[in-house]
Order: C-alpha cells, then structure tokens, then sequence
C-alpha cells in the first residue's frame, strides 16, 4: 500500500470504518517505517482539519423551490432511453473520412494494373522501335558530316 491509495487517505482523516484488521496493521506499518508517508499522512490531517475549519464559516444557500422540485423529479423519474443515448458529435466527419478512404484504395487498386499494362506497352514499343531510332538517328548524324 502506498500514500496515494484511497484507504491510505480515508484511515488517516479518519473515515473509512471498514477496514479490516490486516489493512490497518498495513497502513500503521507503513507510517512506522516510511517517513514519507507518515509526512503525507501529516499533511492530510492538517490539510482536513483547515478545510473543516474554513467550511464551516461558509453558508450554503438554500435551493429554491424549482431547483429542489427538478432535483426530486429527476430522483424519482426513471429516465427515458433517448436521454441515455450520448451522440458522437463527429459522426459525420468520420463517416467521410472512411468513404474518402474507400475511395482512394478503389481508384488505387482500379488505376494501379492499367497504369503498370501502360507502362509495359511503353517498354515493348521502346524496344521494339529503339534499334531503328537508334539506326536513324546514326544515318542523320552521318548525313550532317557531308
């Protein structure tokens, strides 16, 4: 157990009741031997007692009769289901993107085999027709030594 755990907090103000035996020989060891958390501990307690202390001189205003009205129907009244339902607020913005998406990878996939067939019949052609470019354009360079 550490300083941070709930039970560690409700033991030293002083709260939690139901703590079985073994939890609080855990916390009180823990206060014994670590210094830290006897310092913790310490800083809680003064920190409860000033905030009991500066609470108390604070009045609270009464609610008015509506607000306990609503307060006492909403505790009574079973909430309807269309109240439950929490909307997601960027349905829209996601629905497009995923149809954005949908259509990039179509076209991809649609383009991608045409693009690869252009680039073959470019490669053939070159091959085929680059022994006479190259054969014509010798016989042009020679012609221009004359």
């Amino acid at each position: 157990m550490n300083s941070d755990d709930p039970k560690f907090t409700a033991h030293v103000l002083g709260e939690l009741d139901d703590l079985t035996p073994a939890e609080r020989a855990e916390i009180e060891a823990l206060l014994a031997s670590d210094p830290a958390a006897a310092a913790d501990a310490e800083e809680m307690r003064t920190l409860g007692a000033r905030l009991r202390t500066e609470l108390q001189s604070e009045e609270g205003q009464p609610l008015r009769e509506e607000q306990r009205a609503a307060v006492l129907k909403s505790a009574t009244e079973p909430a309807s289901a269309t109240e439950k339902i929490v909307r997601f607020p960027r349905r829209a913005a996601v629905l497009s993107a995923i149809a954005a998406c949908l259509v990039v990878g179509v076209s991809v996939a649609l383009l991608f085999p045409a693009m690869r067939a252009e680039k073959e019949a470019v490669r053939k052609s070159l091959a085929t027709n680059a022994p006479n470019a190259i054969h014509d354009a010798a016989i042009e360079d020679l012609s221009g030594l004359n």
